[in-house]
């Protein structure tokens, strides 16, 4: 007896949504190993702060280090935001460059498709009135004509 497997779809294949309210279990891994790690660096903070107050004279070494590093950092943040400042200058720059060929070159284009798709039109509408109509007419009376002329002589 074959298996419908149309019913049963393996759990690999299933687009789960809401994986919160899945009955599947959740890895919590990532969980704890981000619990484990905030709890460790409060308990390194706390032991640095417990050691910097027992000896203050190295905690002004410590406070002296931590300036200069903030001010480098402080200053290295400053040189990346005036390149950034040059970089969205130099792309508004650009955007205006390309808005101005945008009007120089491709408005024309525009224009000049836009007329040519009016004459295509009327071009259109003239075959269409003076040459497919009359055409038609014809072929349709023919039509007429031959259905009339068969269905007299068949009797």
């Amino acid at each position: 007896m074959s298996e419908d497997t149309t019913l049963t779809t393996p759990p690999e294949t299933v687009d789960n949504r809401y994986p919160e309210i899945s009955p599947e279990p959740v890895d919590k891994r990532p969980l704890i190993w981000g619990i484990i790690f905030a709890v460790l660096l409060i308990a390194i903070s706390l032991i640095v702060a417990i050691w910097l107050f027992r000896h203050p004279d190295k905690a002004v070494i410590v406070r002296d280090i931590v300036i200069i590093f903030l001010g480098l950092s402080t200053f290295f943040i400053l040189i990346l935001l005036f390149i950034l400042i040059v970089m969205v200058a130099y792309l508004v720059l650009k955007t205006n460059d390309l808005m101005q060929l945008v009007n120089r070159e491709i408005r024309p284009m525009l224009y000049n498709i836009q007329e040519t798709t009016g004459t295509v039109r009327g071009t259109a509408t003239f075959l269409s009135n003076h040459a497919a109509q009359p055409v038609i007419a014809v072929a349709s009376s023919l039509a007429a004509v031959r259905a009339i002329l068969r269905s007299l002589f068949r009797r």
